[in-house]
């Protein structure tokens, strides 16, 4: 897996990467998973959906643009 992305949690953690043909997410934990994406924009929305909280937990009721979101996501996949 190149550069994983984890999120973590007491309950378990989601480790987002690219297996070097697909996007897949992995899940650990009392609901294990694995989802591998096929395509690139199936992956983005899925993405776009975990990083939901963590881009509006700042500016809440409001939401933020999708291009200050997305600067976000990437900063936090790049921590």
């Amino acid at each position: 897996m190149e550069n994983p992305t984890t999120a973590s949690h007491k309950e378990g953690g989601t480790i987002i990467c690219w297996n070097g043909e697909h996007f897949m997410s992995s899940d650990h934990g009392d609901y294990p998973d694995t989802v591998v994406f096929p395509s690139e924009p199936d992956f983005l929305e899925v993405l776009r959906k975990f990083y939901a909280w963590e881009t509006a937990k700042n500016v809440y009721p409001e939401k933020a643009s999708e291009f200050v979101a997305w600067k976000l996501m990437l900063r936090l996949l790049r921590t």
